[in-house]
């Protein structure tokens, strides 16, 4: 019978490796958001082009940029958000970003018109990065960034792109180059950190999975169990006691003893379809049943559809025909069982099943159409979920079964469903630390463009005072980022900040104030630190205190819709972290339900995964074992011959076996310890050890002690596993007339053999 008897639940199958990225919840969210700042920095950027610039652009250069941009703005969102991913619109908005900058001077219809603005593409450089990043990679991202960048910079110092100096130029690419590299290393880090807690939740999520199998499958067992011995061995030792005449009470209780294993059969599974994982696992003990020599090899990729249950109870079924045919007639050496089971296309799931071995073979094609194992058990019994059976086989060169079956979890066709957000708890598992660090980045690149100014400005010295503020404030709130903050360090910030606007707004006067602005980005990082530091309140102050500072000192005759947009920063900024704190708030509070749930889930699956395989592996070994004596013992006409009652008790010492020393037994082995047994050979089986033996200790010990065991004419056999942690796994020991003999195996299959 089944291995699955020792208590220890079978082990989790390998996870292949594979080129193709798996992620759930974060990563899909994170590649929407992204999809969204491209819609809106997009969007604005043509706005602006409307108000300030259209006038002067070629209309062919904006239909084909310009339209690339927009197109590729609206599909990006779809994309996202449907299982397409974002790698074509994502490739056509980057691409219309370069070549526009490329292109920018030569699309500006006349040369000696001075533009008052910067190029408008200067708003969607970042996110382009960003999202070339998603596509295909940041090495492809960091390239295509410096050349945005150097488009950048040539058109900025000509009259298309505003004729500025060469030191704000210079203060433009800083801000073009530098800042949406550290947005790449900040979305980079987020993915990252995306894909590690979905590692790390589906392994939380396998370890309780395998905790619950473990409890269903060692219940389930301890139940059947029950029954063989209540039942089964009972009927078994009484008839082989007795004398022979028909005993009406006994064949009452083998009826009885048959109609219980009909009722265990008739469990209701109470599930739909099981997870690819658990089908793996079903799989392996059918072949640890049927052939417990094979060599079995397991490729389940835990991410695929679910595997409908009537597809996996045939599977079985068909497996276990095919190995069983492979471990009675096929007279083979080896024989190895491929399982792989893989997301198809569309939410479909894919399982195949190879069975080869290397023995005596047949002619197919010689088979006679009466015999129905082949064309039943296997090829009829495959068509009829919609799957294959192909059997190829030559004489002298083994025999190859393939199984293969794909299709979706039901007849609706669902898809597998990515977990959602709540699903994963541990946000506490996130090192902000590299945050912290670019965070510092940010702002040292903000100063350094502070420092530039200080040479254009009309007033340095307030200029760099407002340089020392940004470091000062910088300093009281990044020492440890990611926790809640003293109150006087928010409070102290915000007062600085409120400086620094104050001061910063000094430096916007004259018409060309290059980037007297500078500051209004690190006041954006600053409220930024004061909101994650715990404090509120002193955080939408200084935004607000931003915003009015700014508005105040905006410059008569610019762009309203620069200033308001330059005003609102700060608190917009601080608008995108009040939803993500809500959001990160609404999965904490969703965190013990969504746990329940797969609490739940995998108790549910647990428990009728277990069913399955106590009626397709367990229940099934059993009853071609004692079918055909209990029939016989119920039948009202029969009489138990000498033979007969011989063969009970032999039987129930193989039931006993199978209960105590699960791991010395198997469909050969314990045929040939039947026979022997029945040959007067005394053979008995301990088993000391807890868990499963390994593979090649396990095919070694059942393949030898068969031959031992068929082998012996008289005296006696003992077979002993050792607990675990000891060199040898098992000992045999042959005692007859001629002497005695013992064999060592350890636990990488090794045989030696010692005479006395």
């Amino acid at each position: 019978m089944s291995m699955l008897a020792t208590p220890e639940a079978p082990s989790s199958p390998p996870v292949p490796t594979t080129s193709r990225v798996v992620m759930t919840g974060y990563r899909a969210w994170i590649d929407r958001a992204v999809a969204l700042c491209a819609l809106g920095t997009g969007l604005a950027a043509l706005v602006l082009a409307t108000t300030t610039q259209l006038a002067y652009i070629n209309t062919v250069w904006l239909v084909v940029i310009g339209g690339g941009i927009f197109a590729s703005s609206i599909l990006l969102p779809i994309y996202a958000w449907s299982s397409r991913g974002v790698r074509v619109p994502a490739t056509v908005f980057a691409l219309s970003v370069m070549v526009g900058l490329w292109t920018w001077t030569s699309s500006w219809r006349d040369p000696s018109v001075t533009a008052l603005d910067a190029p408008f593409l200067w708003m969607v450089i970042g996110v382009s990065t960003v999202v070339i990043s998603i596509a295909w990679g940041d090495t492809v991202a960091v390239v295509h960034n410096l050349f945005c960048s150097a488009a950048y910079l040539i058109a900025r110092v000509s009259n298309s792109g505003g004729a500025v100096s060469a030191l704000v130029a210079l203060q433009d690419t800083l801000i073009v180059a530098l800042q949406p590299l550290g947005l790449l290393l900040l979305f980079s880090f987020a993915r990252k950190q995306a894909a590690d807690l979905d590692a790390w939740v589906a392994a939380s999520n396998r370890l309780v999975a395998d905790a619950a199998l473990r409890t269903a499958l060692v219940g389930e067992r301890a139940r059947l169990d029950g029954v063989i011995h209540d039942e089964v061995m009972t009927t078994l030792v009484s008839a082989g006691r007795g004398d022979g005449t028909h005993d009406a009470s006994l064949a009452a209780q083998a009826r009885h003893a048959l109609a219980s294993l009909d009722a265990e059969g008739s469990e209701d599974i109470g599930a739909d379809a099981f997870p690819p994982a658990n089908v793996g696992r079903l799989l392996e003990d059918v072949v640890g049943s049927a052939c417990p020599t094979a060599t079995l090899g397991l490729d389940i990729d835990p991410m695929a559809p679910l595997v409908p249950h009537k597809v996996v109870r045939t599977l079985a079924r068909a497996v276990r025909e095919a190995t069983i045919n492979a471990e009675k007639h096929a007279q083979a050496a080896r024989v190895r069982v491929d399982v792989r089971i893989s997301a198809g296309r569309q939410g479909r799931v894919d399982v195949a099943v190879l069975i080869a071995d290397d023995g005596r073979g047949f002619d197919p094609a010689l088979v006679s159409s009466r015999r129905l194992g082949i064309r039943v058990s296997l090829v009829s019994r495959m068509e009829s979920v919609g799957g294959t059976a192909r059997v190829e086989s030559v004489p002298g060169d083994g025999t190859r079964v393939a199984l293969e079956w794909s299709g979706h979890p039901d007849e609706r066709r669902r898809t597998s469903r990515a977990v959602a957000g709540r699903d994963h708890p541990m946000f506490e598992r996130i090192d902000v630390r590299p945050i912290g660090r670019l965070t510092v980045g940010f702002i040292v690149l903000f100063v350094s463009v502070g420092v530039l100014e200080i040479f254009a400005s009309a007033v340095p010295v307030a200029t760099a005072l407002t340089v020392g503020l940004v470091a000062l404030s910088t300093l009281l709130v990044i020492s440890g980022f990611g926790r809640r903050q003293p109150a006087w360090r928010a409070w102290g910030a915000t007062g600085v900040g409120i400086a620094i606007g104050l001061l910063g707004a000094q430096a916007m006067v004259g018409v060309d104030r290059g980037h007297a602005d500078w500051w209004v980005a690190s006041l954006c990082i600053l409220t930024v630190l004061v909101r994650a530091g715990g404090h509120r309140l002193a955080a939408w102050l200084l935004a607000l205190a931003t915003a009015a500072i700014v508005m105040v000192a905006a410059m008569p005759g610019g762009n309203p819709l620069n200033e308001v947009a330059l005003a609102l920063n700060p608190a917009g900024w601080l608008a995108i972290v009040e939803m993500l704190a809500l959001w990160i708030v609404k999965v904490q509070r969703d965190m013990d339900v969504a746990q329940r749930a797969v609490d739940e889930s995998s108790a549910h699956s647990a428990a009728s995964f277990g069913k399955l395989v106590l009626r397709e592996v367990w229940l099934t070994d059993l009853r071609d074992q004692v079918d055909p004596m209990l029939s016989k013992i119920a039948d009202p006409a029969g009489v138990l011959g000498p033979d007969d009652r011989e063969a009970c008790l032999a039987l129930e010492g193989t039931l006993r076996d199978n209960i105590k020393a699960a791991n010395l037994t198997g469909p050969a082995l314990s045929a040939a310890i039947m026979e022997a047994r029945l040959r007067g050979v005394q053979v008995t089986l301990v088993d000391n050890r807890g868990s499963r033996l390994p593979d090649a200790a396990r095919r070694a010990v059942l393949r030898h002690l068969e031959g031992v065991v068929r082998d012996a004419r008289s005296g006696k056999i003992v077979a002993r596993t050792a607990p675990e942690g000891y060199e040898e796994a098992v000992t045999i020991v042959e005692i007859n007339d001629h002497g005695s003999r013992m064999t060592r195996i350890d636990n990488e299959g090794m045989i030696a053999v010692s005479q006395a």
